[in-house]
């Protein structure tokens, strides 16, 4: 057999416990997540969804719901993961998201934080976090380097390499170093840490690109049964007057 069959042994006779089994009831509630992960899990594994969608939607609806929303990018995700670093990774909504994402094969994750804290954290949540790195800041081997990089990057600025040390140990500046580094391809923040905080390491170290001075962000509000995109709303409240 492919797969170990899970064996249940009961104390009554068949036909009694055959009745008992009948009488569970095990509806699957909008917000038991696990139930719902392992039901999506389940349905993605044993359908084909993208042949699903298709004849399903063969004429594309002109408002996109938040459910497909979220699948398209699940399914974009997939056809190359990347590895993403997570600096507030002792944060429980943190954890919640790790314990998902390689399970549905979307990124390779590094969690920033103490290992020892988010282990605790993350067992009574019943989370796998073993196919997550986990990186203790302290102790993060090319910590010293990344600080020479940025004391290189804003010496300019009166940044002295004792100052770098220091800066290095807030995560959002050593999740910004790893992406300038290509120790990882991007960086999520913010579940935590004040919009300000999450940017600043990212103007700072990772910067725009040449020949542009400003940056764009946008936001998606997941309504009940569509999906808007807000511009600039948290970074230039005034695009012409940035441009």
């Amino acid at each position: 057999m492919s797969e170990a069959l899970p064996v249940i042994s009961v104390r009554e006779n068949t036909f009694p416990a055959a009745v008992k089994v009948r009488e569970v009831k095990a509806p699957i509630l909008s917000d038991d997540e696990e139930k719902v992960n392992v039901a999506i899990d389940a349905f993605e594994q044993a359908v084909p969804t993208e042949q699903f969608i298709r004849e399903l939607l063969r004429r594309r609806p002109g408002i996109l719901t938040p459910r497909m929303f979220e699948h398209r990018l699940v399914e974009w995700a997939r056809r190359d993961p990347k590895h993403i670093v997570l600096p507030e990774g002792e944060d429980e909504r943190i954890l919640r998201a790790a314990g998902l994402a390689p399970r549905k094969g979307i990124a390779r994750l590094t969690l920033l934080g103490d290992p020892e804290t988010i282990a605790k954290k993350g067992r009574p949540l019943g989370l796998d976090l073993s196919r997550v790195e986990v990186v203790d800041p302290a102790r993060f081997p090319k910590f010293e380097r990344y600080a020479e990089r940025y004391y290189q990057l804003r010496r300019h600025k009166g940044i002295t390499y004792e100052m770098a040390l220091d800066l290095m140990a807030h995560r959002n500046c050593l999740g910004a170093m790893m992406v300038l580094e290509g120790d990882a391809d991007g960086m999520v923040s913010g579940a935590v840490h004040t919009t300000a905080d999450t940017l600043r390491p990212a103007f700072e170290i990772i910067k725009t690109r040449p020949g542009y001075s400003i940056v764009s962000s946008v936001f998606f509000m997941c309504l009940k049964d569509r999906v808007l995109v807000y511009g600039d709303c948290a970074v230039n409240p005034d695009p012409m007057l940035s441009s």
